[in-house]
């Protein structure tokens, strides 16, 4: 056999092919982003589970692209991602029954069980008792499954047939994250049918795209819902047929769904230490808002200070993050603090009113941009998320008037006053002058800015008629005002 290939199945970002060459691009393995390429079923699939023999590791062939079924796609998907992420010794449970493979395979390495009736999940999430469990496909089953206790759980279209209501979804969502241990893996597969111009999926899968979120407190995504017209439209899609029906030409996809179960916070507030060597003040506050280039000025800045990010969205815990804060006396003149501040209860003035209060000891930044290239930019990034899905530019932004407004907050009687909380605000259509400026307010060297988490776009802000224009901003007066005197605060610096 020939030498396999060791690139990690979560390590593959984009296939390139370059003649008899293939090759993958090594990326970071909790990055939600960067596992998209593996939310459906792909052509680029199929090169990379041949380039590493996977086919002829689990089935002792190679397998050529119009041999799979849908069976035989998410047997290899799963393979490859207990392979190269699973290690030895690790707990794998399997929820449905399609066959055994997987089980066979590794069974002799980590401790495999499977749950045959997926259902059962959906009838109770507050104990776990009366669910049955068959160790290493031997047929002994056992009543109850401990709490905290796999290292990674999968299905392969177990829960396409499960008859429940939203109640027993939650259920069963519940019940999974109760048995995964903390930073245990859950990958669930679904099949969807083609019929254009839509994927056609049962009820549990809607409802997933909907929970696995980060802010439920719970989970870390891996993959995101990707919309019908994205899936529909790639020219790498990969779908099947129903080979146990020949008569049957309905065409088939894998949506594949991993999230990581969030490891409880430890009670430490922070990591930075008092140091009475250190300078104490003035401390750096960076409020990001959302889609006003604080990705790239992130990355930029800690090359100037010791960053503390507190995000609502990775605190794994929402009201433990509401409850507990940064220590204010624990920051120096070396530390920023990072966050988006952009929600309801842990707005600025409501989190950290002293930063507020106390402008010589801590110094608040920010970035702003032109309102409609804010909007657009926000449209963009989250084009293709499931609520977005089949909207246009125009219609998404003419909902949802003066965002900047609700994001600070403030109105039009007291957003001057809001705005001068700040030692200097950024604009983002002038992104290297702006930095440049910000360097000499904190006495650090000139850096020149990276460009990241920039969206895909298209031609459709560039054909807003002058007409739409005006009346967007007549709809978003606040906004603009906002960014007015934003821009006549920067241009006197």
């Amino acid at each position: 056999m020939p030498e396999i290939d060791t690139e990690s199945f979560s390590e593959l970002k984009t296939d390139k092919i370059n003649g008899n060459n293939h090759t993958v691009e090594k990326i970071n393995p909790l990055n939600r982003e960067d596992f998209l390429p593996f939310a459906y079923s792909r052509n680029s699939h199929i090169i990379f589970f041949q380039n590493k023999h996977c086919d002829e590791l689990l089935y002792g062939r190679r397998i050529e692209s119009w041999d799979y079924d849908l069976n035989t796609y998410q047997n290899l998907y799963a393979y490859s991602f207990i392979k190269d992420n699973i290690s030895e010794g690790a707990r794998i449970l399997e929820i449905g029954k399609k066959d055994d493979y997987i089980i066979n395979h590794f069974k002799h390495q980590r401790e495999c069980y499977r749950i045959e009736n997926a259902e059962s999940l959906a009838k109770n999430d507050k104990d776990l008792i009366n669910i049955s469990l068959i160790k290493d496909n031997h047929g002994n089953e056992t009543k109850g499954v401990p709490e905290d206790h796999f290292d990674f759980i999968f299905s392969k279209s177990g829960f396409d047939n499960i008859n429940t209501d939203e109640q027993g979804h939650n259920n069963i969502l519940n019940n999974l994250n109760k048995m995964l241990k903390p930073s245990g893996y859950a990958l669930i597969n679904f099949s969807g049918k083609l019929i254009e111009p839509y994927v056609i999926t049962n009820p549990f899968q809607l409802f997933t795209s909907k929970e696995i979120k980060p802010l439920t407190g719970k989970y870390t995504p891996l993959t995101k819902s990707i919309n019908h017209s994205v899936i529909l439209n790639d020219p790498d899609l990969f779908h099947f047929f129903n080979t146990a029906n020949p008569n049957d030409k309905t065409s088939m996809i894998s949506y594949n769904y991993l999230w990581r179960k969030n490891t409880p916070e430890l009670f430490t507030i922070t990591a930075t230490k008092p140091n009475q060597y250190l300078k104490k003040s003035p401390a750096y506050i960076f409020h990001h808002l959302i889609k006003c280039g604080g990705t790239s000025l992130a990355q930029a800045i800690q090359s100037w200070f010791k960053i503390e990010v507190d995000r609502v969205e990775l605190s794994g815990d929402i009201n433990r993050f509401i409850k507990y804060k940064l220590n204010l006396l624990n920051l120096s003149s070396d530390t920023c603090i990072v966050s988006h501040f952009q929600y309801d209860g842990v707005f600025l003035h409501q989190r950290y009113p002293e930063l507020v209060a106390n402008k010589d000891e801590f110094k608040i930044f920010t970035f702003i941009r032109e309102p409609l290239n804010f909007r657009a930019s926000h449209y963009y990034y989250t084009k293709n998320d499931e609520w977005n899905t089949g909207y246009s530019l125009k219609q998404v932004i003419s909902n949802d008037a003066n965002l900047i407004s609700k994001l600070i907050p403030c109105n039009e009687n007291n957003f001057r006053e809001i705005l001068d909380r700040y030692f200097f605000i950024g604009i983002v259509e002038k992104m290297q002058e702006s930095f440049d400026k910000l360097a000499e307010l904190v006495h650090k060297k000139r850096i020149a800015l990276p460009f990241s988490n920039r969206s895909e776009k298209d031609d459709q802000l560039s054909k807003l008629s002058p007409e739409f224009i005006a009346e967007f901003k007549k709809k978003n007066y606040l906004d603009y005002m906002i960014y007015d005197y934003c821009l006549e605060k920067f241009n006197k610096l």
